[in-house]
This record gives C-alpha cells, sequence and structure tokens, in this order.
C-alpha cells in the first residue's frame, strides 16, 4: 500500500519521504493545508511542486479544484514545470462539480481524483469515468466495510482506478487498510507517529541500549 502524505509542509515531506522512501506515492493538499503552511498564490504553488520535484520527481502532487479556473490553473502551471511530475486535480463528487473531470480530461501532465467518496456508488461513478484516483473515505464514515467492498468493485469490473483510503487518525485504521488491500492512503504526518509507534520495538531498544 502507498501513501499520500497529506500536507503542505514542505520539512514534513522531506521528512517523512526519508523515512518511508518506498512508499510514499505524491503528496496530496487542499485549501486549508496551503494555508497552514503559508501558500496563498499561485507562485506559491509552483515554488511548493518544484520543492517536491527536487525530493523525487516522480511523485503526483494533489490540488483541490471547485471550479474551471481551477483546472486551468494546474494546466498553466505544469506547463511551465519538470515534466515527470504530473498534478492531480481533486474534484468533489457531486452533481454540481462532476463536469470538471471532463475540462480536466486529457490534459497533459494533468490526472483526476474524485473525492468525497462515501459511498460505493460515488466510488463506481468515479470508476465508469475512468479516473485515475477515487478517494474512500473510511475514518468519517460509519459504513467500515467500504475499503473492502472498493476493491472487491474495483477487481470485478477490472477498473484502471487508483483507489485512496482517506483519511487515517489511528493504527487500527492503517491496519485494515492493509487487510483490505487497497492501493493508497492518505495520512497526515502526525498520524504517522502514531501508526509507526510499536511499545514493543521501543521497549527492546532500551534494553539493548543498556548493554551496549
Amino acid at each position: 500500500m502507498k501513501l499520500l502524505l497529506d500536507t503542505a509542509n514542505i520539512k514534513e515531506i522531506q521528512e517523512w519521504y526519508l523515512y518511508l522512501r518506498g512508499e510514499v506515492h505524491g503528496v496530496t493538499t487542499n485549501p486549508l493545508l496551503l494555508h497552514e503552511a503559508g501558500i496563498k498564490s499561485v507562485d506559491g504553488k509552483i515554488k511548493l511542486i518544484k520543492q517536491i520535484s527536487e525530493i523525487d520527481d516522480r511523485m503526483d502532487v494533489f490540488f483541490q479544484c471547485t471550479e474551471e479556473n481551477h483546472i486551468y490553473e494546474l494546466n498553466d502551471i505544469w506547463q511551465g514545470l519538470n515534466k515527470k511530475i504530473n498534478l492531480v486535480a481533486k474534484v468533489t463528487m457531486d452533481l454540481d462539480h462532476m463536469h470538471l473531470f471532463k475540462i480536466a480530461e486529457g490534459r497533459k501532465g494533468i490526472k483526476r481524483a474524485a473525492t468525497t467518496c462515501y459511498d460505493l456508488v460515488q466510488i463506481h461513478q468515479a470508476g465508469e469515468m475512468d479516473l485515475d484516483y477515487t478517494m474512500v473515505y473510511y475514518a468519517k464514515n460509519d459504513v467500515k466495510t467500504l475499503m473492502q467492498d472498493a476493491v472487491k468493485m474495483k477487481n470485478d469490473y477490472c477498473y484502471d482506478i487508483n483507489l485512496v483510503a482517506a483519511s487515517f487518525r489511528t493504527k487500527n485504521d492503517y491496519i485494515d487498510a492493509i487487510k483490505s488491500g487497497i492501493d493508497m492512503a492518505t495520512v497526515r504526518p502526525e498520524h504517522l507517529n502514531v501508526i509507526f509507534k510499536n511499545n514493543n520495538v521501543e521497549a527492546d531498544v532500551k534494553m539493548l541500549e543498556e548493554y551496549m
């Protein structure tokens, strides 16, 4: 299972990429995360993308798109960048925003991701639309079999789409995702500290250090 770091803080991205090098597939942002990182302009987004590209230019970088101009903005940004990196337009899977997927379709360097997917109908629609990614909302969802159901549906229908579990809070969430066979997961850096903590390992290390 690959990870999408849910942050716009370049120091956090650098730190966790080094820790989890082979697992990190990309970075996913939203307007709140960009604001927290002090990114308030197109130039700020370009700087962030370039910094991520210097870490690994194969990563995908996700940005929320709520109107047509946001798609065109991503397209313009990509035109002036290292062409290896991909930008991903995150679009809410609802009737008011689904037309944006069509606008983003076929644009070189721009991938498409469905967000706010809380049920199998939305995820099915993302597969039928041949999107690159769909989020599978888990932590805020009462349907705790949604990840397994989404994986089964992807396999049954042979969809070429990345299923992304969003968004983990606990180690048990992470374990559930691994067991489900889902493709990816979005995780905030502060939750990674919890997910990768193991009290038994820490006790073993402490014991070994006493005899070194």
